[in-house]
């Protein structure tokens, strides 16, 4: 995960956040194929429904805006 954060005023923040994970085991589903004729063009099509397993990589990026609301005697310092 990385994070930056900045600072806006004494009330809000704004943040940008960006998550990466590979996953070593997804899921991975190979149809029927049984109705398309055999041609060069369709060579190591699939006989069948099978469940197989591959790998996968995901990204997600998100920007946050924090507003503190209250009065100031109450209010910590954001960081």
């Amino acid at each position: 995960m990385l994070e930056t954060r900045k600072l806006l005023g004494r009330r809000a923040t704004l943040s940008l956040r960006s998550e990466y994970e590979y996953y070593s085991y997804v899921p991975e589903m190979a149809y029927n194929t049984v109705d398309i004729p055999t041609t060069p063009f369709t060579a190591g099509r699939q006989d069948g429904t099978v469940i197989g397993s591959d790998a996968a990589f995901s990204a997600r990026t998100s920007i946050r805006l924090t507003i503190k609301l209250g009065p100031d005697s109450i209010m910590e310092p954001l960081k």
